[in-house]
């Protein structure tokens, strides 16, 4: 079968050039043979056109984004499955992404900000009506047409919360790093009020030139969007506004709670802040956040589902592997958290774009079913946590309930190599 870059029509579609392309698939110009209408198709890749759940997840952004008309978020039109592939004709966008025109200026000034940043927040508040999440706001999925108005874009990685239990996202992290909500990091449900500490992300990126955290590990940025307190805006751009500065702070809050309560009250707030009203100084700023080993992950036990026929054995390995992880736990010594921030703090030293967009954690084992791939990723992000935190024997015993599901998973077997390397140090 051809490649996707081989093809050259598509249903009803002629392919005429590649634009970029994602988690979610490649995207490409295309033209509607009948009508003339030219579209960005996006082809769902190969590798996971073969999981029923990234097909139900990928057809399932053009249904979300199909019933959300609104003149800040990017049009669907059709999907469909031809010649093996599985594709969305979306709206062709002329312009570029706000991560594009950010890597050519550096930054916005103040008011091209507050008013991008307007539009976006309209656009998100009317996909949160309708009862969608983004989950994953970030300049490149900020399109400017014709480098003005704001077009919200892939809405791949969108949880529609009415049917958030009929469908789960199984052992992928949903979020970029370097934008991710603290309850994300921690692998908790995203909701409306996630998306708008992204934006928050966003838009002190786009204003100030600089991302709220940088670190070139993954894990470390997790560690500090949901532990660290952000700094302050005119750390990095003298220039910013008091009252601009306090609603970026706000949107950054850790706690959901203490963001702004709507997308729609961020657009009040800019608007009062246009009209000369004020944004008082967050509150939260001021009170102390919970420890790491507050909210640290403990051990998981807990079992779900039928086993593939080789783990059928494996009950009573399973019992011996949680009772010695039991026992390890008693004679564990009492561990302070080990320090995962060695950079200095404020200010942040000057990075490359490239240093604010890690890699994205391995691809789970596809060879599990969907509730085992759940469980795996649970097992995976506890032992990383647990390792970040020092606390190598609840790593160590995680890593290896991942690997009974997946025997040789490079991640849980490098995991279990640096357990032992931190384990020989620690005494």
């Amino acid at each position: 079968m051809a490649e996707a870059g081989e093809l050259t029509h598509l249903g009803p579609y002629r392919i005429q050039s590649r634009l970029g392309g994602g988690a979610m698939g490649a995207v490409y110009r295309a033209v509607h043979e009948t009508l003339e209408r030219p579209v960005a198709l996006k082809i769902l890749p190969d590798e996971l056109a073969a999981s029923e759940e990234f097909i139900a997840r990928f057809l399932r952004e053009a249904k979300a984004a199909a019933a959300l008309r609104h003149p800040h978020v990017v049009d669907v039109f059709d999907a469909g499955f031809d010649q093996g592939k599985y594709f969305i004709a979306m709206e062709l966008v002329e312009g570029r992404s706000l991560g594009d025109l950010l890597k050519e200026r550096g930054s916005l000034d103040e008011a091209e900000g507050l008013r991008l940043l307007r539009e976006a927040a309209d656009g998100l508040s009317a996909a949160h009506a309708k009862g969608m999440v983004h989950r994953d706001i970030k300049p490149d999925n900020i399109l400017l047409e014709h480098e003005r108005t704001v077009r919200i874009v892939d809405f791949g990685l969108v949880r529609d919360i009415a049917n958030a239990k009929k469908l789960t996202v199984t052992g992928a992290m949903l979020g970029t790093p370097a934008y991710i909500s603290p309850e994300q990091a921690g692998g908790e449900p995203a909701e409306e009020r996630s998306d708008l500490y992204s934006l928050g992300c966003t838009f002190f990126r786009a204003m100030t030139g600089h991302p709220v955290f940088i670190s070139a590990s993954s894990m470390n940025l997790l560690y500090k969007h949901r532990y660290e307190k952000p700094p302050d805006p005119r750390t990095y751009n003298p220039k910013l506004s008091e009252n601009t500065a306090n609603l970026l702070l706000t949107l950054l809050a850790k706690k959901a709670v203490d963001r702004p309560a709507s997308a729609k009250t961020v657009c009040e707030m800019i608007d009062a802040i246009r009209g000369g009203g004020k944004v008082p100084r967050p509150a939260w700023l001021d009170a102390a956040l919970p420890s790491p080993e507050a909210l640290a992950p403990t051990v998981r036990t807990k079992t779900k589902g039928a086993r593939p026929a080789w783990l059928l054995p494996s009950a009573v390995a399973v019992a011996t592997v949680l009772g010695l992880v039991a026992w390890l736990a008693l004679r564990e010594p009492a561990l302070e958290p080990a320090p995962l921030v060695t950079e200095p703090q404020h200010p942040q030293p000057a990075a490359p774009d490239s240093a604010e967009l890690p890699a994205p954690p391995p691809a789970l084992p596809l060879e599990l079913s969907a509730e085992e791939r759940e469980e795996f990723a649970e097992y995976m992000e506890v032992g990383q946590w647990a390792l970040e935190l020092g606390k190598f024997r609840q790593a160590r015993a995680n890593f290896l309930l991942a690997l009974r599901l997946s025997p040789g998973h490079a991640p849980a077997v490098e995991g279990l190599r640096k357990v032992e390397e931190g384990l020989k140090t620690a005494f």
